[in-house]
């Protein structure tokens, strides 16, 4: 399975430029007051989609589907990936918020409640994302791509707004820290179960058709 998880990142070598510029371009550059939050959420979504795409061009999957491992790993081989996309996320708008307050003296609201809601928007698009995948298979895929990005986007703002009216400078929540835990936690419960639910579709999925 370590190598299905290499093969996964190796094909993402060169597109972890965009994700860089991204960071740099909307938090540092233009920064607005939905930077924070873009930034713990787009850049592993992004990609998470560059990886699907390469491998829905590459057809790889065919490949991949006819040598000697299980379909489970297969499967289980993407979700882990996505911890390593949100780590860097992650990262990444951690540092445009170093560079923001210690190289351009700009004062930025990066805090754990801006972790815990990027977590929680990507562990969500996430579970959405792969039984669609694995269900519509390439003819479907990019529409789901489009729609699930939309959404998140318009939760992203949504969240923005009410994190501005319940959350402190210090990344704590009005009433305690209830909010800032559970969210990512039942996210990640979602992805499990979409794991088991990919696994089921991908178990009966014809590679060849």
């Amino acid at each position: 399975m370590i190598n299905l998880v290499r093969k996964e990142l190796f094909v993402l070598s060169y597109y972890h430029l965009f994700a860089v510029l991204y960071v740099l371009v909307f938090g540092v550059f233009f920064e607005t007051a939905y930077s924070t939050v873009l930034l713990a959420t787009l850049p592993a979504m992004m990609l998470m989609t560059f990886a699907s795409n390469l491998e829905l061009r590459s057809k790889s999957e065919l490949l991949v589907g006819s040598l000697p491992v299980r379909r489970e790993q297969i499967v289980l081989a993407k979700y882990v990936c996505l911890f390593y996309y949100v780590a860097l996320g992650l990262a990444l708008g951690a540092a445009a918020n170093l560079i923001n307050r210690y190289v351009l003296a700009r004062e930025t609201d990066w805090s754990l409640a801006h972790v815990s809601i990027g977590l929680t928007i990507d562990f969500l698009f996430f579970s959405l994302y792969y039984p669609f995948y694995y269900w519509f298979g390439q003819k479907g895929a990019q529409f789901v791509v489009y729609v699930v990005l939309f959404l998140a986007t318009v939760t992203i703002v949504g969240f923005s707004d009410v994190m501005r009216d319940h959350f402190d400078g210090g990344g704590a929540i009005d009433g305690g820290t209830a909010l800032t835990v559970l969210p990512p936690i039942g996210s990640l419960a979602l992805l499990l179960v979409s794991y088991r639910l990919s696994v089921a579709i991908f178990r009966k999925k014809d590679l060849n058709a």
